[in-house]
């Protein structure tokens, strides 16, 4: 886990008593007095969490959070505030210009502790996607409108129906999300593929005391649900209830008596990180998606394919290939080329939307797995997909055809050799005549 944390403090004593607390812990500190001290040291070492207190000598709270946003070494890193006595109204200025948290003092080490692993672990989540990312997409991936009013979907888990009535309508006012209140006794009884929430606030009194953190613990666990983000309600002002409630994985914990207000900001601070996340795991699934497609066709490449080749058994696997070929690039030019192979990798699809594998394999080459239950149903299909090319045209006048040499993979045989069988009965097809299909070798009938 990551673990440079930058202490920014007015105090001299404070910092250096926190420096002490956090060393014990094995954290790397940097200490800073000033928003500019933070700015400095960021600078010449990027911290992975930033911990910052009230009453600095160039800035208020909400201002240097705003900035170290805009800074780059900051802009994506945890922020955590520290505020002396209760929070009001003043201190969810922060939340709003960037922070991820704000407590206030006195602050238990045990609470302390709990909130830097929570946000420790979750910069070290993103960071983990980003750094598998080119450049470009994590930079886009990671902009946050940290000044906006994000919509979002919130679910309310609660079996008071005043109080979660009361938050609903705390919500609605701030138009910071759509909420919907659940039932706690069906909500883990619901399907994968229902709707999901982008966070869950859990009243941490579900019936009896601390049932609220195995609902958080339930949640954290379903194979959908890990990727909200989520609030715990403690019942009360608990300093152990709130440590439990980190280490389970709770993105917020508020006290009971915390108004609806500072209850609607946390939420839109959530939400800023949860669609961080989410930018960034789906420019991840795009990029991997990129890695194995052909980005001419949006067929699969050869490498792909062939990874997905040697992972079937008894199936038909044809290669493809368009004819004369290199006659339509001369007449027509490479762009009526492109086209033409867009086409027929559309009119294989069509014909056979099903097919487990389906690639472009080289220049007007494409392979088509087919599952077929005998040669006669496999070569059936096989006549489709190369009926389905024919009715392309390069240019007025100039149909194209295909060629198909069709192979049935047999037990053992290694990849290479059914792809050498394939490619056999496609030149046979081609030596023939062409604009036919044939197998590699003799089959029953």
């Amino acid at each position: 886990m990551a673990g440079l944390i930058l202490v920014v403090d007015p105090v001299a004593a404070t910092r250096i008593v926190m420096k002490a607390k956090l060393s014990a812990a094995f954290y790397d500190v940097e200490m800073a007095r000033s928003l500019a001290d933070a700015q400095q040291a960021a600078k010449a070492q990027p911290p992975d969490l930033v911990l910052i207190s009230e009453g600095l000598p160039d800035a208020d709270l909400a201002a240097a959070c705003a900035a170290l946003r805009k800074q780059p070494e900051t802009r994506d890193v945890a922020i955590l505030c520290l505020v002396e006595k209760a929070i009001n109204a003043r201190h969810l200025e922060p939340l709003r210009a960037g922070a991820d948290d704000v407590a206030a003092r006195p602050l238990s080490d045990a609470a302390l502790f709990a909130r830097l692993r929570a946000a420790l672990r979750d910069q070290t989540a993103r960071r983990d996607l980003a750094v598998r990312l080119l450049p470009s997409a994590s930079m886009s991936a990671t902009e946050i409108a940290w000044d906006a009013e994000p919509q979002g979907a919130v679910g309310i888990v609660s079996l008071r129906p005043g109080r979660a009535l009361a938050w609903q309508a705390a919500f609605a006012v701030t138009r910071s999300a759509r909420v919907e209140i659940l039932d706690p006794g069906t909500i883990l009884a619901r399907s994968d593929r229902s709707e999901q929430h982008d966070v869950y606030v859990i009243d941490g009194d579900l019936g009896r005391h601390g049932d609220g953190l195995a609902m958080l613990s339930d949640l954290r666990a379903r194979s959908r649900s890990p990727m909200a983000a989520t609030l715990v309600v403690a019942p009360e002002s608990d300093d152990t209830f709130t440590a439990r409630a980190f280490d389970l994985g709770a993105g917020a914990v508020l006290d009971v008596a915390t108004d609806s207000e500072a209850m609607a900001v946390r939420i839109q601070a959530l939400l800023r990180r949860k669609r961080q996340a989410d930018r960034l795991r789906a420019a991840l699934d795009e990029g991997l998606a990129l890695a194995m497609t052909d980005p001419l066709t949006g067929l699969m490449n050869r490498r792909h394919a062939f990874d997905r080749l040697a992972q079937l058994r008894g199936s038909y696997t044809c290669m493809i290939d368009i004819d004369h070929f290199k006659s339509i690039n001369d007449r027509f030019g490479h762009a009526a080329g492109d086209d033409v192979l867009k086409s027929v990798a559309a009119a294989l699809r069509r014909a056979q939307p099903d097919a487990p594998v389906m690639a472009r394999i080289g220049g007007e080459e494409f392979l088509v797995v087919l599952d077929a239950a005998t040669p006669a149903a496999a070569l059936e299909k096989a006549e489709g997909l190369r009926r389905a090319a024919g009715g392309i045209n390069a240019a007025p006048n100039h149909g194209v055809t295909v060629s198909i040499g069709v192979a049935q993979a047999m037990p053992g045989e290694a990849v290479d050799t059914l792809l050498a069988r394939a490619d056999a009965g496609l030149y046979r097809a081609k030596h023939n005549g062409r604009n036919r299909v044939l197998f590699a070798e003799a089959h029953p009938a």
